[in-house]
């Protein structure tokens, strides 16, 4: 599918990894890539494109703030999955879409394939 939308995935868990890449590839969407840090996304928003983003709240005891804010700068849409709850997340999550892990594979679809139409319009 030369034209499916590719999603940057930023998980730190291996098998949510392999969950995430899974669903993505069951919609038939591309993976544009696999991080698992906050330097590593943002090393690659730098330098390539993406549709949008599944970005992990917290990665290795990291905060993904830093890379939720330069996505937000670079217009890419994201959701944002999280262990915490919303009055545990801060301020700069009110700004994104979060869902709460252990999470819904048909929430996540549909969350993500409404970005991806917004993105498009």
């Amino acid at each position: 599918m030369a034209n499916a939308p590719s999603i940057l995935l930023v998980e730190d868990e291996p098998a949510l990894m392999d969950a995430l890449e899974r669903i993505i590839a069951a919609q038939g969407w591309k993976v544009a890539a696999t991080v698992a840090t906050v330097s590593a996304g943002i090393e690659f928003v730098s330098n390539r494109d993406c549709d949008a983003a599944i970005v992990d709240a917290n990665l290795r005891g990291q905060c993904s703030k830093e890379l939720v804010t330069e996505l937000l700068r670079r217009k890419i849409p994201l959701v944002v999955v999280s262990g915490y709850n919303a009055s545990n997340r801060g301020g700069l999550w009110d700004e994104v879409t979060c869902i709460l892990k252990p999470f819904d594979e048909s929430e996540l679809i549909s969350v993500v394939s409404n970005l991806l139409k917004q993105n498009m319009q």
